[in-house]
């Protein structure tokens, strides 16, 4: 029998034994209801052939759940769907009351990050640790409302470049880093510290570049100051290949000290 026969007589029954009595249906009418709009729905879609499957994408793209390593950093795998839950409320150390400004030229020593904020995009998230995996390439946060920091990298504040990633979207989430791109020269962003100091940032640049074309040496070489490196994905998303095309960098250097 055609599917849409099917619906049709799905439907009869539904008008015929249920409309007339709602009250004693309760939960059952709003159910059936449901399910035929679904149907229908997707009898539409088969139709007009823009079939969306729930491993999907709004715009298509297939769910793969992993990250590639073909080039740069893989973070976000095409299947953010829905609004975010709310961001993990960061743990942060005790409340500042001082700031020394560096101009750019102080640094600070070791101390591991424990908190990321960054006004401008309303992100607030917590730290985890990353290595590095088999191929090469760095790791990826296993959620997509963490921000992860490259343990063999400087820490913030250090002398060199720190290196922070985040997912632009994970497993049908909106990642931390999912506005990364909106950043701009002059916005500010806050590392706190295991050592109970804040170290603020200033956006110098903002690039995207090629996964495949990533410029490795400008990303993570050696700088004379105290500099941030902040990571995602961005471009298209290639459903076959399961990546992102390119990698969103934002350039930050310390311009301040909060403790």
């Amino acid at each position: 029998m055609p599917r849409w026969l099917s619906g049709l007589l799905v439907l009869l029954l539904l008008l015929l034994f249920v409309v007339p009595n709602p009250a004693a249906a309760g939960n059952w009418v709003g159910n059936a209801i449901d399910s035929t709009v679904l149907f229908f729905r997707s009898v539409g879609n088969e139709v007009a052939g823009t079939v969306t499957t729930s491993g999907s994408s709004t715009d298509g793209s297939a769910s793969t759940g992993g990250p590639d390593p073909s080039g740069g950093v893989a973070s976000g795998d095409g299947t953010y769907l829905a609004a975010a839950p709310a961001a993990l409320a960061a743990v942060l150390p005790a409340p500042l009351d001082a700031s020394v400004d560096t101009g750019g030229e102080g640094t600070l020593p070791r101390s591991r990050p424990v908190g990321l904020r960054i006004p401008g995009l309303g992100v607030s998230s917590l730290f985890v640790g990353l290595g590095l995996e088999p191929d090469g390439t760095l790791q990826v946060p296993k959620t997509a409302q963490a921000v992860g920091w490259y343990r063999d990298a400087p820490t913030p504040g250090e002398q060199g470049a720190a290196v922070v990633t985040a997912h632009v979207d994970w497993l049908h989430e909106k990642g931390v880093f999912h506005d990364l791109g909106r950043l701009r020269p002059g916005d500010e962003v806050t590392v706190d510290r295991a050592d109970g100091a804040a170290a603020v940032f200033r956006v110098t640049g903002v690039e995207e570049y090629p996964k495949q074309h990533f410029p490795t040496e400008k990303v993570y070489g050696d700088t004379d100051d105290a500099e941030l490196r902040l990571i995602t994905c961005g471009g298209r998303f290639d459903p076959v290949a399961g990546s992102y095309s390119d990698n969103v960098v934002v350039y930050a250097r310390l311009a301040r000290v909060v403790r």
